[in-house]
């Protein structure tokens, strides 16, 4: 049986900064830093990857509303109690040594209206779970979907923590 979605409210971060070391070698007002993917207001564009944890990943397709084809998926597939499934189709390369499991590995939600979604308990088309272990330099792509609210999926941000065997990356993707 499907668990229901957990929804978690996420607040609006504040850039990175840095300490700057000005002329007298004290340190002076800190330095704002535009990392990409740091916060949602930095997120990475479309089609550049996040790399780190023997992984780079890049979002390269979303779906706002991919309710007709997750239902036409699989016959068990519930009906989304949010609204809607949103789709997301990410590309990923092994960049670590030895192979690695995409879909054990990365972590995705989504962003609506500052409201973080899991992912949905469902069958997808090209679902990441079916994915076989993929080995170092090689590419795969697959999807995610999310249970979301029928409004607000225009402005949707993913995020996403890749956790493969180490310290983990993390970081907010801009989408289509």
């Amino acid at each position: 049986v499907p668990s229901a979605p957990i929804v978690t409210e996420i607040a609006p971060e504040a850039p990175v900064t840095e300490p700057v070391e000005d002329e007298g070698n004290s340190l002076a007002e800190p330095e704002v830093v535009d990392v990409p993917g740091a916060t949602i207001e930095t997120a990475i564009p479309v089609g550049d990857a996040l790399e780190g944890s023997g992984w780079a990943v890049k979002v390269i397709g979303f779906d706002e509303d991919a309710t007709s084809e997750i239902m036409a998926e699989n016959m068990f597939n519930e009906r989304p109690k949010h609204g809607k499934y949103a789709m997301v189709e990410f590309r990923v390369t092994r960049t670590g040594p030895g192979s690695g499991d995409a879909f054990y590995d990365l972590f995705p939600s989504l962003i609506v209206r500052h409201q973080s979604y899991e992912e949905a308990s469902a069958v997808l088309p090209n679902d990441m779970s079916q994915r076989s272990k993929i080995p170092p330099g090689v590419s795969a792509t697959g999807t995610f979907g999310f249970d979301v609210p029928r409004a607000g999926t225009e402005n949707a941000v993913v995020y996403l923590e890749i956790d493969g065997r180490g310290p983990s990356t993390d970081g907010f993707f801009q989408v289509p």
